[in-house]
């Protein structure tokens, strides 16, 4: 391969550091299969920012991977915005990808990990209906895109009883999923990016659960006579960066002379 950094670019939180942590994690794993000369991170929120990282990269061509799991703002205009700013940009060869929500594998990933909640939880999955939550946001009608796009596959592969989607900032709301199945057991999959107060304390108060102090997740508990499990946003699972991988080799920059 030739001399190629790869960007992982995220949101990011100032007020809760695991999430910036978790993607630094997955640079770490990309790191060590020795593919890219450089690996970084950069945040929204968080240091470096979009606007600064290319400061950081010492070789011409640029892969970035938008760790994000939909188009929206931050995706189609923050991020490339801030990157085309930057006095080296046009010296450089830069691809920006397509999100990590949006890549396939994501699909296989959530129903793998759905079929292991309820195996763990010893649930019937002819009786289990599983709710895909999102974050979304009226403000950008491409960003709930991605979670109605899983929900959609997860329905088709047949193995759980209903699929349906929800949101913490869009319709239908969290809190809806009650109404929208009266299957016995829940499986709720957070299709968020990071361990984030949405995930670990949002999702599971808004579904009547009592998350702990120690943000230890998944989760269970009965509700309306109905076991929910809430399992941790998907975006923490390990194998998400094998997803960001296949994301940034799917076209290497070429190299300018």
């Amino acid at each position: 391969m030739k001399r190629t950094a790869l960007i992982l670019a995220a949101h990011g939180s100032r007020r809760a550091p695991s999430v910036n942590a978790d993607v630094r994690r997955h640079a770490e794993r990309i790191t060590q299969l020795g593919l890219f000369d450089q690996v970084v991170t950069a945040f929204h929120q968080g240091q470096p920012t979009f606007a600064e990282v290319l400061d950081t990269i010492t070789v011409d061509a640029v892969s970035v991977v938008p760790v994000m799991i939909s188009d929206g703002y931050y995706a189609d205009t923050a991020l490339p915005g801030a990157l085309e700013a930057h006095p080296r940009f046009d010296a450089l060869s830069v691809h920006i990808t397509e999100t990590v929500g949006t890549h396939p594998k994501c699909v296989t990933l959530a129903r793998d990990r759905a079929v292991q909640l309820g195996n763990d939880h010893d649930l019937d999955l002819s009786e289990t209906a599983v709710i895909v939550v999102g974050h979304g946001t009226s403000r950008h009608r491409a960003s709930r895109t991605a979670t109605m796009d899983l929900a959609g596959a997860l329905r088709e592969s047949a193995v759980f009883a209903e699929v349906h989607a929800g949101f913490l900032d869009d319709t239908p709301p969290v809190e809806g999923v009650y109404e929208a199945t009266e299957r016995r057991n829940l499986i709720v999959l957070p299709f968020l990016i990071g361990a984030s107060h949405h995930a670990a304390r949002d999702i599971p108060r808004r579904l009547g659960l009592d998350p702990d102090s120690r943000n230890v997740l998944p989760i269970s508990g009965r509700v309306a006579n109905r076991l929910v499990v809430c399992d941790a946003a998907l975006g923490t699972h390990p194998k998400i960066a094998e997803i960001i991988l296949a994301r940034a080799l799917e076209r290497t920059p070429e190299i300018r002379s």
